[in-house]
């Protein structure tokens, strides 16, 4: 699985930051060596760094040649696409 998490650092301080959302990429195993298969869940964050909004979706047929960065991006446009913000 995949994470990335992005956080704001006030004044570039550690210590006051939050979380304003996450993604989640997960194989799901459909694919093979050269294609993967991707289930991805997103989630963005209010103020108190409670969960305010997700969405799940897909990417299919991602050409694992192409790394880890394309697969980011698409699994980011994908949840766009399902309306989250």
């Amino acid at each position: 699985m995949i994470v990335v998490r992005v956080e704001l650092w006030p004044r570039g301080n550690p210590g006051h930051k939050r979380t304003l959302g996450t993604v989640q990429i997960a194989n799901d195993c459909s694919g093979d060596t050269i294609t993967g298969n991707y289930r991805v869940s997103g989630q963005t964050f209010d103020g108190a760094d409670r969960g305010a909004a997700l969405a799940v979706t897909n990417v299919a047929g991602h050409d694992r040649r192409t790394g880890f960065w394309t697969l980011v991006e698409r699994a980011i446009a994908a949840l766009r696409a399902e309306g989250l913000r």
